[in-house]
């Protein structure tokens, strides 16, 4: 199966954040989202906060041993007690979320009484359901801080009669509440912590940046040569995908994540991102160009799929990348001066959905639309002095389709007006209030309630009227409420009103 390379074209749409934006650093190695759902970002110079607007970075600041402890971070993750454990080129420093403070992590080497801070390089942390946190080291192996103790411990790896002491633990998974490790070189070894010992699995593959379970009973794992997966129940790899021609654009794999659709997404270091579809094989490119965008570099070191779906991918010298599916949902349908056939202006005050499917829409000064989608046609009215049957008014405040099908519109300048489907005139209505001897033309909203009432409210010293239907006209039915904004029924059948001022329930029957 030949693969697809996706372009921003392609209802992609691709956004970024940069230090133009006030990233620390372009380079972005890991991304992590917490619990309350705020996404931080590891990069070569500093930790990063994100709120969704805003960045607040963290930096190793000399002298202060409550600050990070060094600016090239390479993992993040987050305890069950809400601590954010960052790893670091030199160490690893502890975020206590309450009081926005780093401390140092120590640890006990194998046979040493003698705590010592942890100044290693950590590739990846996790943890389990218990609290225990798990720490892949580069030079020291695994290290282990069970849950009640403070102190963390390196875990020596036997090999036959040889006990290693150290070693480079490159990837930790907990999946089928076992704790699995993948140590450079050697291979897949499991963690009892029961007994504390690092237990061999699978040998056959020695290299691997990356692992990742899926919910099938397979790791998946991302390595120089290309992608492999490994079938636990099996104890065996059971695919390969590498650079050959129709499968992956590149070899190194650098980082994996699964989106909402159980897509493989694949990063590598040089040939962007690949997205496999596990069931049928199949797989996408979306490869680095030019543009806004547009992917902004080939090699995607960190893929987060975060907890509304959007995906989040680092870049080395090209930011972070993120990809909304969401975004993809809006068309904007907008006014072209060029052609009659669109909406008459940009300015939007009001919809109406019919039963037939057809969409009225009211603008502030360019009068009503109809829309029918199916064929994507617009027909526009406005009003004119010369026509008396034409729209009373261009401001279209409130449009609805009563019970009988007889669309209603409101208009802030020109009252109401009823519009005939046959001929396409309208009829005016005006709101009189007797008793002042006045009228008010400022419309705000249309509503029906439960047994079939229409109901409108008036601005600018407006009262709250009701529809008279043997008498074709509407009615003030109370003096006392002004100037009302709002208006629904609750399930006893009374009206809930509201102005600037004030929550109003009103009694139907009684005014």
């Amino acid at each position: 199966m030949q693969p697809v390379i996706l372009h921003a074209s392609d209802s992609l749409a691709i956004s970024h954040l940069s230090i133009q934006n006030g990233l620390s650093n372009n380079s972005v190695r890991c991304i992590y989202q917490d619990k309350k759902g705020f996404i931080w970002f590891g990069t070569y110079d500093g930790l990063n906060h994100y709120d969704g607007s805003e960045f607040k970075v963290f930096r190793n600041k000399i002298g202060d041993s409550n600050s990070l402890s060094h600016n090239y971070i390479y993992t993040i993750h987050e305890d069950n007690v809400s601590n954010l454990w960052v790893g670091t080129g030199q160490g690893i420093s502890i975020y206590n979320n309450n009081t926005a403070r780093f401390s140092s992590a120590w640890f006990l080497q194998y046979r040493s009484q003698q705590p010592e801070k942890m100044l290693f390089n950590a590739n990846t942390i996790n943890s389990d359901e218990a609290g225990n946190v798990f720490i892949g080291t580069n030079g020291w192996g695994l290290v282990v801080k069970r849950a009640g103790e403070k102190i963390a411990r390196q875990i020596p790896l036997q090999i036959g009669n040889e006990t290693v002491a150290g070693g480079n633990v490159r990837c930790i998974t907990v999946a089928e509440k076992k704790v699995w490790l993948f140590i450079l070189d050697r291979g897949l070894f499991q963690y009892d912590i029961a007994t504390e010992k690092i237990i061999p699995v699978n040998m056959e593959v020695k290299v691997a940046n990356s692992m990742l379970a899926d919910d099938k009973g397979n790791f998946w794992m991302g390595t120089e040569k290309g992608l492999y997966q490994y079938n636990i129940a099996a104890n065996k790899y059971t695919r390969h995908y590498s650079d050959a021609d129709g499968q992956l654009s590149h070899s190194n794999i650098v980082s994996l994540c699964f989106d909402s659709k159980k897509n493989l997404w694949i990063g590598t270091d040089g040939g962007g991102i690949n997205i496999l579809q596990p069931e049928t094989g199949a797989i996408k490119y979306i490869m680095p160009e030019e543009g806004s965008n547009k992917l902004s570099s080939e090699s995607v070191y960190s893929i987060l799929a975060d907890k509304e779906g959007r995906l989040w991918i680092g870049t080395i010298k090209g930011g972070c990348n993120i990809i909304d599916e969401n975004k993809n949902s809006f068309l904007t349908v907008k006014h072209n001066p060029f052609t009659a056939n669109s909406i008459p202006g940009n300015f939007i005050y009001s919809f109406c959905e019919a039963k037939d499917g057809t969409v009225f829409i009211g603008t502030d000064g360019s009068g009503l639309s109809i829309w029918n989608r199916p064929g994507n046609s617009f027909k526009n009215f406005k009003h004119s002095t010369a026509v008396p049957q034409s729209l009373s008014h261009n401001v279209v405040t409130g449009i609805l389709e009563d019970f009988t099908g007889t669309v209603w519109v409101a208009t802030f300048g020109g009252g109401i007006n009823k519009y005939n489907k046959n001929n396409g005139n309208f009829k005016h209505y005006s709101c009189i209030n007797d008793s002042l001897g006045t009228e008010n033309k400022n419309v705000w909203l249309l509503y029906e309630d439960k047994e079939r009432t229409l109901w409108v409210t008036t601005f600018s010293n407006g009262k709250l009227y009701r529809y008279n239907r043997s008498k074709d006209k509407f009615e003030v039915f109370s003096q006392q409420f002004n100037n009302l904004i709002s208006i629904t029924e609750d399930s006893k059948g009374n009206l809930w009103a509201g102005n600037s001022q004030q929550l109003i329930k009103i009694d139907k029957t009684g005014g």
